[in-house]
Formats: C-alpha cells, sequence, structure tokens
C-alpha cells in the first residue's frame, strides 16, 4: 500500500483510483525460488479478507517441497489487481500479482474489495471503484454489492434516487461502485451474433447472415468488412466495425428484413460510444447508455412473457448485467464528481480492466520473438515485474514522443485534455431524467417498429425481480482464453536418466519422512541444497530446483499462438472464400441451399417465398455450423438429424412486388419443403422489392 502513494505522489498523480482484477492463462509448474526459499507454484491460501498468505510454501525440506507439491493446487492464471490513477494517460500500478486456480469465490471477493479499499483509506488514498472483465465471480461480488438489496419486495431499500426508482435500481448506500469492461462486453456483443443462436426481435431477427450478405455482395470499401470479424472472440476492432453507422446504414438501404440486426447493432454502437469515445458530453454518454440498457430490458420482457421463446433467445445474462452495472455506475460517479465539484475525475475509459489488459500485454512482449503468450510460469512471471512496471510507466510517460506498437490503441473520436475535463458540465438530476426518459422513449419507438408491444413501468418489476434473485453469472460467450488449448511438453531441465528417477522413492514416500532426520538437519533449510532420500535407504545432495523438477509432471507450455487460444470453438465467420452466394439466374432447384439466398419452400400446402437466414439440426444437441446446407440431406434414419431452415418470409403481391411478412414465433422449416430457388429480388421505383417476370410466372404455375 505504501508503495502505491509513494508512486501517486513522485509522479504528481491523484489519490483517487480504480482498481480493477483480471488473470491471463499461464504455464502450469512448481518453481524453487531461491530469493525467499519458497515453492512457487502452488496456489496461495486467501486470509479472512480475501488476499493470498505470501510465503505459505517455504522449501526447508525434501518432505516440505513434496509436501507443497503432491497436496497444492498448481496455479494455472496469473492474477493481477492493478490501481489506475484519475488522470488522462497516467501510468496504472500493480497493487498485487499471485497465482490462482480461480477457484476463489464471490464473497472472496468482496472482502478483499473492502479490505484494499479500508486500507488505502488510511493514507488518503480514495478508490472510487473496483472493475474487471465479466468473470463469472467478480460479476456475482458486483451484482450482490449494488444489486442484492435492491427487491421489489424490500420495504426497507433506500434507493440512490426515490425519485428514480422506476428505472434506477441500484441502493444508495454503496461506499464504493463497481463497473464492468466496456471493450470485453462490445466484444459479448458480437459474440453472442453467432448463427447457432436464434435472436428474435419482435417481428424480426438478429442475424449474422445480414451482415454476410453485405460482404457478398458490396464491395468493402463501403462496409469495411472482412472475412474473419467473428473468428476472434477478443478482436475490438470487428466489433467497431460491424457496429459503424455505415454498416447499419447500408442494411437498411440493401438488406430487406434486417431491422433486428440494425437495432441490435446500434445499441451496441451506442454502447462503445458511450464509454469509449472521447468527443462526447456527459449528457451524450447517459443517452447512449441508457438507451442500450432499454433496448435490451424492453427485449428480455418482451421474450419473458412470449410462450414459444426463452432467455436462450436473448444476450448472455453476463452480459445484460454487464450493460445494468455500466448504466447505474456512469449515472452515480457524474452525481458523485458534480456534488464533489470534480469534474476532472469523470473519465470514463479509466473505470474498466484495461489496466490490467495492458500490463499483461507488455508481460507477453517479454516472451521470444516465437510467441505472442505469457509462456512462462508463475516464477517468471514475477521475475518481470520490475522491467514490466518500467516499460508502463516509459510508454505512458513518452506516449507524446515514442510509438509503442504494443500500446498503440486507437481512438474512436475527439481528443481528451486536461482543459476539456476541467470545463466538463455533469447534468443535474433534473436532466438526468430528462435524458433517460427520453432515450426510453426513443427505445420504444424503435420498439414498436419491430413488433415489440413495450409494457407500462409496471412491466419492469419483472427486471427488478430478475436482477435480485440472479445466482448464476456463467457466459457461454465468454471472451477468456481457452483453458482447454492445445499443450505441448517442455522441459527446463537438462535430460535426467530414468536410472536417477528410478533411485527416488513417490513423493508420498518423501512426504512421510520426518522432516528434522538427522541427515537432514546438516543443511541449512535455507540452502539452495536438499538431502533426498534414496529407496535404498540413503540420502543424496540436489539441487531444489532440481527435485522440484523431478517430483514434478511434464510441464505444460501453452501454443505460441494467441489465436488458437482465444478463437470461436465454433465455425463462426462472416465469409469465407468457398460460401460466395451464386444468385440464381432463374427458378431451378439446386443441390445446396446458402445463407442469404432466396428460396420457394411450401408450408402446409402453400408456397411460400423467403431469404434464408441460418440452419439448424432439427434432433440432437449439435449446432449446425455451415453456411450452407443439401437439399437432398441423408435419408438414414439411425444417422440422420435432419435440417430446418429459418428465413424471412415474405409475401407475393400481384404487381409483383414483396412485402415482408411478421411471424408471432420465428421458427425453423424442414428442408425437406424445400421447393426451389429465385432469382434475388431487385428494387423498382418506389423503392419496393419486386422478382422478376420469370421468377414470379413460375411461383404461379406452383398454386
Amino acid at each position: 500500500m505504501q508503495e502505491l502513494v509513494d508512486f501517486l505522489k513522485a509522479n504528481k498523480l491523484p489519490l483517487k483510483i480504480s482498481i480493477s482484477e483480471d488473470g491471463t492463462r499461464m504455464q502450469e509448474k512448481f518453481c524453487y525460488d531461491a530469493t525467499s526459499n519458497q515453492i512457487i507454484g502452488p496456489v496461495l491460501p486467501l486470509t479472512n479478507n480475501g488476499t493470498p498468505i505470501s510465503g505459505s510454501h517455504p522449501a526447508s525440506s525434501a518432505a516440505m517441497i513434496a509436501s507443497h507439491m503432491k497436496n497444492g493446487r498448481v496455479a494455472s492464471t496469473g492474477y493481477a489487481i492493478m490501481a489506475q490513477p484519475l488522470q488522462n494517460k497516467a501510468p496504472a500500478f500493480c497493487l498485487s500479482l499471485f497465482g490462482t486456480d480461480n477457484k476463489f469465490s464471490h464473497t472472496d471477493v468482496h472482502k478483499r474489495w473492502y479490505f484494499i479499499k479500508k486500507e488505502l483509506a488510511k493514507f488518503g488514498v480514495e478508490v472510487v471503484n473496483f472493475a474487471s472483465d465479466g468473470d463469472p465471480k467478480l460479476l456475482k461480488a458486483m451484482h450482490s454489492h449494488m444489486f442484492g438489496q435492491s427487491g421489489v419486495d424490500n420495504k426497507n431499500t433506500v434507493y440512490f434516487k426515490e425519485e428514480w426508482k422506476s428505472w434506477f435500481f441500484a441502493s444508495s448506500d454503496l461506499n464504493f461502485y463497481v463497473m464492468q469492461d466496456f471493450i470485453h462486453t462490445a466484444n459479448k456483443f458480437r459474440t453472442r451474433l453467432n448463427p447457432s443462436t436464434i435472436l428474435p426481435i419482435g417481428n424480426y431477427l438478429a442475424s449474422q447472415t445480414h451482415l454476410n450478405i453485405l460482404i457478398k455482395n458490396f464491395p468493402k470499401e463501403e462496409h469495411g468488412l472482412t472475412e474473419d470479424l467473428g473468428k476472434d472472440k477478443m478482436n475490438f476492432d470487428a466489433s467497431v466495425k460491424i457496429s459503424s453507422e455505415r454498416v447499419t446504414n447500408l442494411l437498411e438501404d440493401n438488406v430487406p428484413g434486417s431491422d433486428g440486426t440494425i437495432a441490435y447493432l446500434t445499441c451496441m454502437r451506442f454502447l462503445i460510444k458511450s464509454c469509449l469515445d472521447e468527443s462526447l458530453c456527459a449528457a451524450e454518454r447517459i443517452y447512449q447508455i441508457w438507451y442500450c440498457l432499454f433496448f435490451l430490458r424492453m427485449w428480455k420482457i418482451y421474450l419473458f412473457y412470449h410462450s414459444s421463446y426463452n432467455m436462450n433467445n436473448f444476450v448472455t445474462s453476463n452480459l445484460y448485467v454487464c450493460v445494468e452495472i455500466i448504466a447505474h455506475t456512469m449515472i452515480m460517479m457524474i452525481v458523485k464528481f458534480r456534488e464533489e465539484s470534480t469534474p476532472e475525475y469523470f473519465i470514463v475509459q479509466l473505470l474498466g480492466s484495461q489496466a490490467c489488459e495492458s500490463y499483461f500485454r507488455l508481460a507477453r512482449s517479454m516472451t521470444s520473438t516465437q510467441s505472442t503468450v505469457i509462456n512462462f510460469c508463475m516464477k517468471e512471471f514475477l521475475s518481470r515485474v520490475k522491467r514490466i512496471d518500467v516499460l508502463y510507466l516509459v510508454s505512458c510517460k513518452l506516449a507524446e514522443k515514442l510509438v509503442f506498437p504494443r500500446e498503440k490503441r486507437k481512438k474512436l473520436l475527439g481528443n481528451l485534455t486536461a482543459e476539456k475535463l476541467r470545463l466538463e458540465y455533469l447534468p443535474n438530476d433534473d436532466e438526468i431524467f430528462q435524458i433517460v426518459r427520453k432515450a426510453r422513449c426513443d427505445v420504444a419507438e424503435v420498439m414498436k417498429k419491430l413488433g415489440v408491444k413495450c409494457s407500462a413501468d409496471s412491466s419492469l418489476v419483472h427486471i427488478k425481480q430478475y436482477l435480485s434473485a440472479m445466482e448464476s453469472f456463467e457466459d457461454d460467450d465468454s471472451i477468456c482464453e481457452d483453458f482447454n488449448s492445445s499443450y505441448t511438453t517442455v522441459l527446463d531441465e537438462e535430460d535426467i536418466s530414468l536410472d536417477l528417477l528410478a533411485a527416488f522413492p513417490s513423493p508420498g514416500d518423501i512426504v512421510g519422512l520426518d522432516p528434522l532426520h538427522s541427515e537432514e538437519t546438516v543443511l541449512s533449510p535455507t540452502s539452495i541444497f536438499v538431502m533426498v532420500p534414496t529407496v535404498s535407504g540413503g540420502f543424496i545432495k540436489m539441487r531444489k530446483t532440481t527435485f522440484c523438477w523431478l517430483l514434478s509432471k511434464n510441464g505444460l507450455k501453452l501454443s505460441s499462438d494467441r489465436m488458437l487460444r482465444v478463437r470461436q470453438g465454433i465455425c463462426f465467420s462472416l465469409s469465407t472464400s468457398n460460401t460466395q452466394v451464386h444468385a440464381a439466374t432463374k427458378p431451378k432447384r439446386k443441390p445446396n441451399i446458402e445463407e442469404g439466398e432466396w428460396c420457394i419452400f411450401k408450408k402446409q400446402r402453400v408456397h411460400c417465398i423467403g431469404q434464408v437466414i441460418s440452419f439448424t439440426y432439427l434432433t440432437g444437441s449439435r449446432s449446425y455450423t455451415l453456411p450452407s446446407a443439401p437439399t437432398d440431406p441423408p435419408k438414414d434414419k439411425e444417422k440422420a438429424r435432419g435440417v430446418g431452415c429459418m428465413c424471412s418470409w415474405y409475401t407475393l403481391n400481384s404487381d409483383r412486388s414483396l412485402t415482408y411478412k411478421p411471424v408471432k414465433v420465428q421458427g425453423f422449416i424442414n428442408i425437406d419443403k424445400y421447393v426451389a430457388h429465385v432469382p434475388a429480388p431487385t428494387t423498382n421505383v418506389e423503392s419496393h422489392l419486386c422478382l422478376d417476370s420469370e421468377a414470379f410466372s413460375y411461383f404461379n404455375k406452383l398454386k
């Protein structure tokens, strides 16, 4: 704690900070540290205040080392707690770095937060907020802190503002605030938009297929999208691109039936801009983040009361609660800094967990030229801390003079200056209320156009109850690094002959020995050597590092390709080189249907025209991940699962125009009902979709 205070004072930084926590995958390995005479690698136990107990694994004897390695859980994650001063371009400070296996609880997190805030307050440092990136344990701690006492039936609840209680659910007795990382939250929006998930919004669907159509039919310079936007879960640039105004404008003008996708991407864009666009004022930030939240709330209420849909047709609970937290905290921060007359501290970009991400990027930069991941263990990570701290400090202080490619971050818009922060106007309570009210009315108008019946305030009771009762915060679309990644065996010691290995008893036998054996007391407990018993009954003098290696299983080295560890496990791409749509030039039956194509199906003896959005297996639990499907799938009863098509349906009028046909329930039609392909409709002078005359005649003959 004292080091942090000295750091702030030495660099003339404010004594107001944001604390963030995050972890990164690292090599699982037990090592001996001669400096501290400790075994580094086992998970450290936690105190009653949620902080790790250092010095828990002394290496005083062979029996003690064997005991730590037999009974201890090896750390798989390097966990950093960073302190970010609330000043633009200020470097963050690593408050703590330790190894964990992520098996701590949300109560441990809560206790740690209270302890950190209390201890730093003794030095005059104020912790304004704690941040994370959607980790379920930390998210649960944030949820219980902000919404745990805001149940609708709790008469003792004291709301942050009583007059806001119909839409603002956070309690008023918060001694610190919590925040979710904006970049991770935006990426969760993008990863949820995948072919295996049906996202119905009223009469329309939010679907990745609409983006596919843009890529296949329009040049790249018009939309800016690339073929691999959906592959990397960590690709924030992809999230910015697909939610840009030029993409939604192109969808609106050229892709019929994409209204749901446009609304979804607009919500996503408002989240990004409200948190990361440096040109926005506080009022604009409030409007955009609460527009995003009201969109999700109304969508959720619609699905809740719909007889055929459930929460599997919604964004993940993890993502939804992240947006709730961001929206509530943003208003509470504005009120706090307004009442304290310190608008210069309202720097939204610093309230997330990007300080941890920057720290981990610098750690990865210290691996070999052939590796872009943290390919070292906890001991090696700790040995690099001072170098990382220096590089972090230099990269922040000299950001205007030197270019650090690994730390270069693109600004969305605008330029944040100290003068602008000092002159920042923070709206009063009445203005905040009016801004939120406008956001809600605008969302209601959009939902009405989509076919969603917007509920009155009374329906928000469901949202309150939902927030209060939530227990699970697991995220199926988690963008955390995949722990089931490819590994390769690595030996960090010289090869030791099998004869030497066979000369030692098992770790269990060594643990059972008396650590104060007379032969062992010859060496000092702090010596880098240890006396190890052999199966013959004698002892051999050995380095503690070598002894740790002998007792360990083969080390695991992470794949040097980070993309393999964060890439989607399913086939999720917006376009591939072999999935281009070859549009039909005249009505005919084809062997395959691809996403985005226009087809005729026969539904209950009636022929219908639809644009194919996605596919699914009609039986079994496996997701259909291909962008096309055979029109004559296998009929083998033992193997066939059947393929269904989801379509946007249209009514063919007598003047050859097509009218979008809303459906109460979005579902799949068996591909067996497929009749033929038709050419994609064109737009007439009245901006209506229109079939060509040949397709029109073909369809009428089917009746």
